[in-house]
């Protein structure tokens, strides 16, 4: 725990594009969420009211910009989408910078004793492996876990407005 807390200092520097990128994620997360209810408007109104009811007075026409909703809404998510991933890489690439950057600061200000013991190669290691995990965690393990934890909410939540028994289930 105390890493995390440690790495996630690191994002303070960055926080307005930290920021940023949450509110892409949630903007596409929102978005992809929203092509099915389109697509379930599309087909109630468009097609089956208008078989049993004569609502839509041009079918083609409802059609045709329901579909361009469904389009536009598909555009929106991957904008906001490549917004995320463009801002997540482009903090965890910063991110990785500013580590290897002390890691760096903190190796030569280590005494000659502990060169002398010290293996190189496991330096060179410790200096690509890890920085390199903690960059790919910070640009897809920490967004995607939220992106998916507010997918599976917001289809809860779908499923219960649309039949809570069978949610339930």
């Amino acid at each position: 725990m105390r890493i995390l807390v440690r790495l996630l200092g690191f994002l303070k520097p960055y926080w307005k594009r930290m920021v940023l990128a949450n509110v892409c994620l949630l903007l596409a997360t929102v978005s992809s969420l929203g092509v099915p209810e389109l697509i379930k408007w599309a087909i109630d109104i468009g097609v089956t009211q208008q078989v049993e009811t004569g609502l839509v007075t041009n079918v083609r026409t409802f059609l045709l910009w329901s579909g361009l909703a469904i389009i536009g809404a598909a555009a929106l998510r991957g904008v906001f989408s490549f917004g995320q991933t463009y801002l997540a890489e482009y903090i965890s690439q910063r991110v990785a910078y500013d580590i290897r950057n002390r890691f760096y600061d903190r190796i030569q200000r280590l005494s000659y004793a502990y060169h002398d013991k010290a293996q190189t190669g496991q330096l060179m290691s410790r200096a690509t492996q890890d920085v390199e995990a903690v960059r790919f965690f910070i640009s897809i393990g920490g967004l995607r876990t939220l992106m998916i934890f507010l997918t599976f909410s917001g289809v809860c939540i779908m499923m219960f407005f649309l039949n809570w028994r069978l949610a339930f289930i």
